[in-house]
């Protein structure tokens, strides 16, 4: 995905969620440069969100995406950091960081 394709898309949810056409203008182009080296090269999702969404649909027909089905919490723990379902109570995975520090954006 390129950098400008990934603006616009991040703008239309913006305003999905009810922002202002040129709010969520101003809110992107205040953001850093994007940095491809970070970019996110495989999602993380609970399994059974997964097994349970496999049709991409909700329960109403409506088309959904894994992305906007999940409700994920991620916290740090003492050794490192989790990501837990909320729907389904469960962890999906827990990060060791092996007592190193990691940067943060």
């Amino acid at each position: 995905m390129n950098h400008q394709h990934s603006d616009v898309a991040r703008m239309d949810r913006l305003i999905d969620r009810g922002m202002s056409a040129e709010d969520a203008r101003d809110y992107v182009s205040s953001l850093p440069e994007f940095d491809a080296s970070m970019a996110i090269t495989t999602f993380m999702h609970c399994g059974k969100c997964l097994k349970e969404h496999q049709d991409g649909f909700t329960t109403d027909g409506v088309p959904q995406s894994p992305r906007d089905y999940a409700s994920l919490e991620i916290g740090y723990t003492k050794r490192g950091f989790q990501v837990w379902c909320k729907r389904h109570e469960c962890n999906v995975v827990h990060i060791d960081l092996e007592a190193h520090q990691h940067p943060a954006v």
